[in-house]
């Protein structure tokens, strides 16, 4: 958002808000607010995606148990959790 701010004619070939171009940090604001509504729509269908393969969740036994008990390593899972 700052480079519609700070942008200089003489480096960039555009001036910005200092030199009186208020035009540039709307450009730079809807520049920001389409990456933010792609990066969303990609994320959401990526975790479907994933979620209808996988799944996103563990079992309701893991997640009652615990998952550093179900995961971990043998000597660290049995000093967190006991001995099973």
């Amino acid at each position: 958002m700052l480079t519609g701010v700070f942008a200089i004619k003489e480096y960039g070939g555009t001036p910005g808000l200092i030199e009186g171009n208020a035009h540039q940090v709307l450009n730079q604001l809807i520049g920001v607010v389409i990456v933010v509504i792609y990066d969303a729509l990609v994320s959401w269908l990526l975790l479907k995606i994933i979620d209808s393969r996988l799944g996103l969740r563990v079992s309701p036994e893991v997640e009652m148990e615990g998952s550093t008990c179900r995961f971990m390593e043998k000597p660290f899972s049995e000093t967190i959790c006991g001995s099973r």
